[in-house]
């Protein structure tokens, strides 16, 4: 492929950014958000982004004062999507915060609990806990890991509040 590598392979991208996507769709969402006020006057189209980005920010402010878990909805799906898939793997403990887990096909991955590193990359750089990780809490009777930026506590700190 034509390009630096640390634009399109996962093992090179920078970990500080918390997105498990390889693509990030901002520029057509943000087309797809204007589309109705992109034939209006610059002050306009500008007016009418303003207020509904304000009854954006308020539903989602109520959604959020809504919510009854200690960490965001979609970071509950992943969790739950996880352990079920989870249960299919053989934990191996290694020495100290290294194990490894086994699929039914004989795939290994490579987990450091201390580092928070994995094989593939996505825990470091999505920071959700993946079938892998969540598979190695379960050995250790621990769950709900997650980043605090999946906590609904930043919520709030997100939208400005």
């Amino acid at each position: 492929m034509r390009g630096p590598c640390d634009k399109w392979a996962r093992y090179a991208f920078e970990c500080d950014i918390k997105s498990n996507h390889l693509i990030n769709n901002v520029s057509e969402c943000f087309n797809n958000y204007i589309k109705d006020e992109r034939d209006k006057p610059i002050l306009t189209m500008l007016e009418h982004l303003r207020r509904k980005s304000i009854l954006r920010f308020l539903d989602k402010w109520d959604e959020v004062e809504n919510l009854k878990d200690s960490i965001t909805p979609y970071a509950r799906q992943t969790l739950t999507k996880n352990k079920r898939n989870g249960r299919k793997l053989q934990v191996i403990h290694g020495r100290g915060d290294w194990y490894e887990t086994v699929n039914k096909r004989g795939k290994k991955m490579l987990v450091n609990i201390g580092e928070a590193t994995y094989d593939s990359g996505m825990w470091q750089v999505s920071k959700l806990s993946c079938k892998h990780v969540v598979a190695i809490f379960m050995y250790n009777t621990i769950i709900d890991s997650f980043h605090m930026i999946m906590s609904i506590d930043i919520i709030p700190m997100k939208l400005g509040s």
